[in-house]
């Protein structure tokens, strides 16, 4: 058997997965950073920049 090329369709699709996957997996791991970054700032800002 012949490995599959590049171009062939499930290859194709696993790839295309793959980016889209990653792009979630990313785009959840900066939520949940913000999450924790922004209560851990509110006194700094609260204290500093007289924010209310």
């Amino acid at each position: 058997m012949f490995p599959s090329s590049p171009w062939s369709p499930s290859v194709v699709i696993m790839t295309s997965g793959r980016r889209t996957l990653t792009l979630l997996v990313g785009t959840h791991v900066v939520d949940d950073l913000y999450q924790g970054a922004v209560p851990a700032l509110l006194p700094f800002l609260v204290a500093e920049r007289h924010y209310g």
